[in-house]
């Protein structure tokens, strides 16, 4: 990275966060990797679909990082909620779902991106700062505020 790209970057506040999985362990493993980046925090957490519109409702993250398979609502059957509650919001399904088409159902669904868990953790907080990125320019759309 450039001294400008840097000097760009530290400008701008840090990327506002949403964990939602029901695996207290990936939420940790989650939370402190971004914890451990300064271009990014983790306003909330939630461990299901509903608990997640709850916190969306009282939040205003750039990124929801949302798992699929979770207990009460998941993470597609949320996304309609998220959406319109934030539309302006990244949404990454983030899951270990193995299946060919499960980008498709995901985007499908609502969400910008779908990452696997297995990603290496560059890829994943490159990942989060590009769809951060987006969310922010969304903002600045008229009526998406």
């Amino acid at each position: 990275m450039s001294a400008a790209e840097t000097e760009a970057t530290a400008a701008e506040p840090p990327i506002r966060v949403l964990i939602v999985d029901d695996t207290s362990v990936v939420r940790d493993m989650l939370r402190l990797s971004l914890d451990l980046d300064p271009d990014f925090v983790v306003v909330g957490e939630a461990a299901d679909g509903e608990q997640a519109i709850t916190a969306l409702a009282n939040l205003d993250p750039d990124v929801v990082v949302l798992d699929w398979q979770m207990p009460v609502l998941d993470g597609p059957g949320a996304l309609p909620a998220l959406r319109r509650l934030r539309p302006h919001a990244g949404i990454v399904m983030f899951s270990s779902r193995v299946a060919a088409d499960a980008e498709e159902i995901a985007l499908a669904a609502g969400a910008d991106s779908y990452l696997e868990k297995t990603a290496d953790l560059s890829s994943l907080l490159a990942h989060f700062r590009e769809v951060g990125g987006a969310a922010r320019r969304r903002r600045q759309v008229p009526g998406n505020a």
